[in-house]
């Protein structure tokens, strides 16, 4: 199987409706099994709009016409390519946005979870955090997540990841992906990646047999600008419960394979 996650910032900056073309094609291309996305906005005063069946409703909060999400599955159909979604926003974003976050699947959705994972659950703040997983007709859970970062005493990500771990527990007999934009960065020692190991999760980059650099952000991005870090970073990443045979792991997006779309990278694994 192959999986994707990317942070999409999506209809902001220079990022135009292009991308979604280009998302769906690579999509498309690469026969991507399941797609995990961050940021995907619409604008609040976008007009509302009728579903599809392949649509799985998980808010009280309508898509609207320029949802990405819904987007890139309009263009995956005109390329005969019928994935089942779901979307889930998380707050208001630069004022303007529905923010939140969605799973693309080629497979049936059986079963849809969201939870709380923030201190806040105030729409208008962006610090209020959800996530979002399907459970698919092989039983697999997979989630889209977007967490806060690591703070001094970690109280936002260490009880971010409490309260998700909390909610997974029940799950944890099957297998169960973690993917997306963690805002932590693998090379830094005692913070998020490491609590996310401690934990028993399984890092799906360490374990490709082929894999790149890793990298999923370049540079000075919204949400890291006061950090003042250049460097590369791996902030983006896929997750296990269990150890998988993992092919490869490779970053796209990122103008070297495939142009940039978002200020994030993305992360496509292939699994044996």
């Amino acid at each position: 199987m192959k999986f994707l996650t990317l942070n999409t910032h999506s209809l902001m900056g220079d990022y135009d409706c292009s991308q979604a073309v280009t998302l769906a094609n690579f999509i498309s291309h690469n026969d991507v099994d399941v797609i995990a996305l961050q940021e995907v906005n619409q604008s609040i005063a976008a007009d509302t709009v009728t579903t599809s069946s392949r649509y799985y409703n998980c808010s009280t909060i309508p898509l609207k016409n320029d949802n990405f999400a819904l987007e890139v599955i309009n263009h995956l159909a005109t390329l005969a390519c019928d994935y089942y979604f779901t979307w889930l926003p998380s707050h208001i974003g630069y004022d303007c946005y529905d923010e939140g976050l969605a799973l693309l699947s080629k497979k049936p959705i059986i079963a849809i979870a969201t939870q709380l994972i923030s201190e806040t659950e105030a729409y208008d703040d962006y610090h209020t955090r959800q996530v979002v997983g399907v459970q698919l007709d092989n039983n697999d859970w997979i989630y889209s997540i977007h967490t806060g970062w690591w703070r001094s005493d970690g109280s936002e990500f260490a009880s971010q990841w409490a309260k998700l771990s909390e909610h997974l527990a029940p799950k944890k007999q099957g297998r169960l992906y973690l993917m997306g934009d963690f805002n932590n960065p693998a090379h830094v020692p005692g913070q998020g990646y490491d609590t996310i190991l401690a934990a028993g999760w399984y890092d799906t980059y360490t374990l490709a047999i082929e894999r790149d650099a890793g990298f999923t952000v370049s540079g000075a991005i919204d949400g890291w600008r006061e950090k003042a870090s250049d460097d590369n970073k791996r902030l983006d990443f896929i997750f296990c419960n269990q150890p998988l045979g993992v092919e490869k792991s490779e970053v796209v997006f990122n103008g070297i394979n495939q142009p940039i779309i978002s200020d994030h990278y993305g992360v496509l694994i292939t699994t044996v």
